[in-house]
């Protein structure tokens, strides 16, 4: 798959690793929506932490300006893509990404090379 991936997916990868636990409080989503948190207020009760997560990933990048260089339209396909890698972390949702790939895989229709969400689907 490296070699089927732009740079830019590459360093996608790399953001959405090191980001998908940012800000962490050391709680479930479920304790979370026990407890009416205002993260589970804010996030409707819909992948609590993740969505946090995602949103401070991208106040550190929009506060570090790493992303300048790149297009608008690249910007908004970046954080588009680390929005679905980082929420795609939701231990629920787990067996949804699970079947699309299998799905992909039985059916011989993985085709990473060509296929942008193919290969966002292989960085799940």
């Amino acid at each position: 798959i490296y070699n089927a991936t732009s740079d830019l997916e590459k360093m996608l990868a790399l953001v959405a690793a090191l980001t998908h636990d940012l800000d962490h409080p050391g709680v479930n989503n479920a304790f979370l929506m026990i407890t009416e948190n205002h993260l589970a207020t804010l996030y409707e009760n819909i992948s609590v932490l993740e969505n946090h997560h995602y949103r401070c990933a991208l106040a550190l990048l929009h506060e570090s300006e790493v992303l300048n260089n790149l297009t608008e339209h690249d910007r908004a396909e970046f954080y588009r893509q680390l929005k679905e890698l980082i929420l795609a972390t939701d231990i629920t949702r787990q067996p949804e990404f699970l079947q699309t790939f299998c799905r992909c895989i039985e059916s011989g229709e993985l085709q990473y090379r060509t296929n942008q969400n193919h290969r966002l689907i292989m960085l799940q």
